[in-house]
C-alpha cells in the first residue's frame, strides 16, 4: 500500500521546523522526517537517509518547499 512520506529541513538549531511538518501532514502525509540545523552542504542528512530507506515503490515523498 503506498504511503505519502514527508522531509522538512532547518538549517540551524535556533530555527522551529513545526510549521513545516504540520503543513506536511495536513497535506496528507502519514510519516514526516526532519532533519534540524543540518547544512545545506551536508548531503548525509541523518533523517533524510532515514526518509530515503523508509521509502517503498508507489509512495509520494512530500517537500514542503526547496529554498
Amino acid at each position: 500500500m503506498a504511503s505519502v512520506i514527508g522531509y522538512a529541513r532547518v538549517s540551524t538549531k535556533d530555527q522551529n521546523p513545526d510549521a513545516q511538518e504540520a503543513e506536511l501532514r495536513a497535506a496528507g502525509a502519514e510519516r514526516v522526517f526532519v532533519d534540524r540545523g543540518e547544512s545545506s552542504r551536508i548531503a548525509d542528512r541523518p533523517q533524510w537517509l532515514a526518509c530515503q530507506d523508509y521509502l517503498r515503490s508507489g509512495d509520494t515523498l512530500m517537500v514542503r518547499s526547496l529554498d
